[in-house]
């Protein structure tokens, strides 16, 4: 038996009026009318407990959240780390997960090494932690899924040869599985978050062609 708790998981892509947010500091456009399907999607928060990485508006008197994936370029790294204890280091091989994640990403036309300016970091990165750990007739693995990003913030004015970096996107999956299941679920589930992850990109890549 697989339990499974993913967050944020496929609700986003309801909220495309959202995706319009100027960068450049502009106005906001009024969003378009929202059917009761795509609203379902939509998710309200408080603004004390937003902790998603993403854009965030103000809508009819409440808080929208959406992750904000415009203009990503299609250069991303792409980078596997692996925490368990001793037992369980060769149950996961990293250079297969690796793979297995920049096939997903080549499909969708995403080239899965960064391509910096000189003397600038690796980044955009697309970072996988998987954290592993026996449990009673069976193993529980937490798979999270970031996005790194070099960002720039108003509070302070860094030296050319810095870099601020942050999670600009970010997925999470708790599993518990049978001992004999570790290894297929364990691929399963990181497949699946970098589907997630690659049709966010398409989907914002179809947004950049049509409004060229």
């Amino acid at each position: 038996m697989i339990f499974t708790l993913t967050r944020t998981a496929i609700r986003l892509a309801c909220i495309s009026w959202l995706i319009y947010i100027p960068l450049q500091g502009q106005p906001l456009p009024a969003p378009p009318v929202i059917n009761p399907e795509i609203q379902q999607g939509v998710e309200e928060i408080r603004p004390q407990i937003i902790t998603h990485p993403g854009i965030v508006a103000w809508r009819d008197g409440r808080w929208l959240w959406s992750d904000h994936l415009f203009n990503l370029t299609r250069y991303i790294d792409v980078n596997v780390e692996y925490t368990s204890p001793d037992s369980m280091k060769s149950m996961v091989n990293i250079g297969k997960l690796e793979g297995e994640v920049e096939g997903i990403f080549k499909n969708v036309g995403i080239s899965p090494y960064a391509n910096p300016d000189p003397g600038k970091p690796d980044l955009p990165s697309f970072h996988l932690l998987i954290l592993a750990h026996p449990v009673r007739d069976g193993y529980m693995f937490a798979i999270i899924a970031r996005l790194f990003e070099p960002v720039q913030l108003e509070r302070i004015k860094l030296d050319d040869r810095v870099t601020m970096q942050a999670i600009t996107w970010e997925r999470s999956s708790i599993n518990v599985v049978q001992r004999a299941d570790f290894d297929k679920e364990l691929n399963a589930t990181v497949k699946e978050i970098a589907k997630q992850f690659a049709e966010r990109f398409q989907f914002f890549e179809k947004l950049r062609l049509q409004n060229k």
